[in-house]
This record gives structure tokens, C-alpha cells and sequence, in this order.
């Protein structure tokens, strides 16, 4: 699986579970909705820069309903590079999520 896969899946993640858009998320991160449209459509690409700002993003459990940071999320953020407190491993948490209550 590439990065931009990997990120298309956790942007989808984030997606459903904060009941907005790809487009919003875009807008949210680096300023430019049309992020999604344009990498889907393989008329644009990210830069390491860009992958890392949707890894801290997606990465912080307050952009997560309850703080619950899903584990392909967490991959991800670990695979850009990208340290974070959501994604530590917590003893007590169910396997799917990391760093939030079920």
C-alpha cells in the first residue's frame, strides 16, 4: 500500500467517523479543499511536508470524536514519521483503536 493510499484510507476514516468531508479536511489541514479531488483523480500528488501535516493532524486524538485515534491511523502516522501521544499504545484500550476510549 502507498502513503497515498494510506492516507486516503485514514482521511476516509476521519471523514466518516467526524461526519464531514474530504473536501473539509483539506481545508482544515492545508488550506486547499481540492486536495483530495486532485490526488484521487492522479492529477496531483503530496509532498513529504503535506504528508506530514495530515499525519499530525489525523495523529492528535483531539481531531478524533472521544480522542480514539484508529489503528490503521496510527500506522500511518508512524510510517510518515510522525511521533504521537494519540498513537502510544495504552494497555487497557481495545486492538482497533489506540490512545482514546472505546
Amino acid at each position: 500500500m502507498t502513503l497515498i493510499d494510506r492516507l486516503l484510507c485514514c482521511a476516509r476514516l476521519w471523514t466518516d467517523a467526524n461526519e464531514r468531508s474530504l473536501a473539509r479536511l483539506a481545508t482544515l489541514v492545508s488550506n486547499d479543499g481540492k486536495f483530495f479531488t486532485r490526488l484521487e483523480s492522479g492529477r496531483g500528488n503530496a509532498t513529504t511536508a503535506t504528508l506530514e501535516k495530515f499525519a499530525r493532524f489525523l495523529g492528535d486524538g483531539a481531531n478524533w470524536p472521544d480522542g480514539a485515534v484508529p489503528r490503521e491511523v496510527c500506522e500511518f502516522v508512524h510510517i510518515v514519521g510522525i511521533s504521537s501521544e494519540a498513537c502510544a499504545v495504552a494497555p487497557d484500550v481495545p486492538e482497533e483503536i489506540i490512545g482514546g476510549a472505546a
